[in-house]
């Protein structure tokens, strides 16, 4: 099968699929039931997925508790004590050398 993919310049981009008998007809009674062509079904179905599998990659989902946790920490930042950022500058300085 041949699908048509738009490419943002403008000029479209092919792809080629090889399906058994039995996917194609089942693609196709999909497509057949949304009213829509095979190629069409099929990139609207990939495009779909590939979008929520980006944004399961991409968002961070926090649980109530979790998310009110983060934003406290956001609100009032932990206090770095000069003692201890003075001894994390000096070991610093001795890696360095």
């Amino acid at each position: 099968m041949a699908v048509t993919l738009p490419d943002p310049s403008g000029k479209p981009e092919r792809f080629n699929a090889r399906l058994s008998q039995e996917q194609k007809e089942l693609l196709q009674r999909a497509a057949d039931l949304k009213g829509m062509s095979l190629s069409d079904f099929i990139l609207g179905t990939a495009h779909d997925e590939a979008l929520r599998t980006i944004a399961a990659h991409d968002v961070v989902r926090l649980s109530r508790r979790d998310g009110i946790s983060f934003l406290a920490a956001i609100e009032h930042p932990a206090v770095v004590e000069t003692d201890v950022l003075r001894r994390f500058q000096t070991a610093r300085k001795h890696r360095a050398s």
